[in-house]
């Protein structure tokens, strides 16, 4: 079956990324933080195997970022105009299976995102891994359903919900696999380290 891996990220501008976790630790570091995710999000999604590209907004030039493709092999691409679903959806229209992550989620292993890639899916069903902020960090779909991602309260508590009840009223199966977080604050962070055997500290930094 043919898949590819979509990982959905933001252009790493110091003071245009991470504003919760910069307001923690300075927009240096959450800028240095947010590189950090992306590129073990990233890795992951290359362990699967299959295809990788990497979808930024709203500058694909940034040089770290081209650093960053040409160092794993990725192809480098601007999102589409529009709001957050509206992205995706275009992803998401792709040939074959299609699996869209955000970058700041290194806690969905390839595992995860291979299962994701390669189980039974009907047309107008979608997979997700739920968030536990009401939302979901991975999508993935062979043929997606248009009403799950127009008007949608992205950002909100309320994604999961309006999206098991849109993709029911058509007629499709939205399968749940496990549940995960992204790393949008400081407790995101040491959580994720102390999974990854790390220690947190009481001040985490880094330069940009």
């Amino acid at each position: 079956m043919q898949c590819r891996i979509v990982v959905f990220g933001r252009s790493p501008v110091v003071g245009r990324v991470k504003s919760r976790l910069a307001a923690r630790l300075g927009r240096r570091a959450a800028c240095f933080w947010y590189r950090r995710l992306l590129e073990a999000t990233l890795r992951n999604a290359l362990a699967t195997g299959f295809p990788v590209e990497l979808w930024v907004t709203p500058h694909p030039d940034h040089p770290w970022l081209r650093g960053l493709c040409r160092r794993h092999g990725v192809p480098l691409r601007r999102q589409p105009p529009g709001d957050l679903g509206q992205r995706m959806l275009q992803a998401l229209r792709q040939p074959g299976r299609v699996v869209v992550i955000g970058a700041d989620c290194p806690a969905v292993s390839a595992e995860t995102m291979t299962t994701a890639a390669t189980g039974a899916l009907a047309q107008e069903d979608l997979l997700v891994v739920p968030a536990e902020d009401g939302g979901y960090v991975l999508v993935a779909a062979d043929q997606p359903p248009v009403r799950a991602f127009r008007r949608m309260p992205w950002g909100t508590s309320m994604v999961l919900r309006c999206t098991r009840q849109r993709v029911s009223r058509g007629g499709g199966c939205l399968q749940e696999l496990g549940n995960a977080w992204d790393v949008d604050t400081l407790a995101d962070l040491h959580r994720l380290l102390r999974r990854q055997g790390i220690r947190p500290w009481r001040r985490i930094s880094g330069r940009c």
